[in-house]
């Protein structure tokens, strides 16, 4: 299958699935700072335009609530695929058992984000040599990986704090809450302090796949639309990542993304809504 008829495929599974019309999804785009007209969708979805690029691609996933790496897949050029399958080869033939999913997602973190791989992770796990070893057949693989056009290259990055937790009560930034400092890239247009870093802990949000390790990166602001995911602060407690919707009477229902965990509802005035999550940044396994 090509990539423009496989693209088409799954924007299409995307639409129909989010209940949305092209229309709806086009002003959702626009809000987002990404300016789709609703032909232009139709075309996509109907496999009569190649895929768009990195950035519109972005803002569909974000839109449609689907995983942009799926997304981003099937829009990439040959040699971004060649350089992603080079790389789950290497990473099979240091962990065999790996789930494809995980396998595909770590390849392709790894394509786009090659500085987070380092030797600490494999401390007491493989030699010094093998982990060489695995680091030049990264480097073959990401020769081949062409990561953004130069029309779409972002050339500034925003310095952000990683949290572990953010306690009631106190600044969200709290000094003696920051992990460590990173940057990342600036798809935004945000200013340093408007956004954050949370470590994921636990598993009542895997149904989005956010897993415990990942970070979210979250945008500072008092309030989400319904459905959107956002960090709150319930009833004085330290904060919690879940999906939001608000009532008509005033109550807000937090959703965790698993079924084995039930909704909470909590009135308006006692739910803290830190910032929304506008991008979750997967961790690799270290279990190598």
């Amino acid at each position: 299958m090509d990539k423009q008829k496989g693209y088409s495929i799954l924007l299409s599974q995307l639409i129909e699935k989010s209940g949305l019309s092209l229309l709806e999804i086009a002003e959702r785009c626009e809000k987002n700072g990404q300016k789709i007209t609703s032909s232009y969708l139709s075309k996509l979805k109907n496999g009569k335009m190649p895929p768009p690029s990195f950035k519109v691609t972005l803002t569909l996933a974000k839109v449609l609530e689907a995983d942009p790496i799926v997304l981003l897949a099937y829009g990439q050029s040959d040699t971004i695929e060649e350089g992603i399958d080079e790389l789950k080869e290497a990473l099979l033939s240091f962990k065999p058992d790996y789930d494809d999913n995980d396998l595909f997602r770590l390849a392709y973190h790894i394509c786009y984000n090659p500085n987070d791989i380092i030797a600490a992770d494999y401390s007491g796990t493989i030699s010094f040599e093998e982990f060489e070893k695995l680091h030049e057949t990264i480097g073959a693989a990401e020769n081949k990986v062409e990561y953004i056009s130069t029309a779409e290259e972002i050339t500034s990055v925003l310095k952000v704090p990683v949290l572990g937790f953010i306690a009631a009560g106190q600044p969200i930034l709290a000094e003696e809450h920051i992990d460590e400092w990173t940057e990342v890239p600036n798809m935004w247009n945000l200013k340093d302090g408007e956004v954050f870093l949370l470590k994921v802990k636990g598993d009542s949000m895997i149904g989005s796949r956010i897993y415990e390790g990942d970070k979210v990166l979250v945008k500072i602001q008092p309030e989400v639309e319904t459905g959107e995911i956002a960090v709150v602060n319930v009833n004085g407690q330290d904060a919690t990542l879940k999906r939001v919707k608000k009532t008509e009477s005033g109550q807000v229902i937090l959703y965790p993304d698993n079924p084995k965990y039930e909704p909470i509802f909590i009135e308006n005035e006692n739910a803290r809504i830190i910032g929304k999550v506008i991008q979750v940044m997967f961790e690799p396994s270290k279990n190598f």
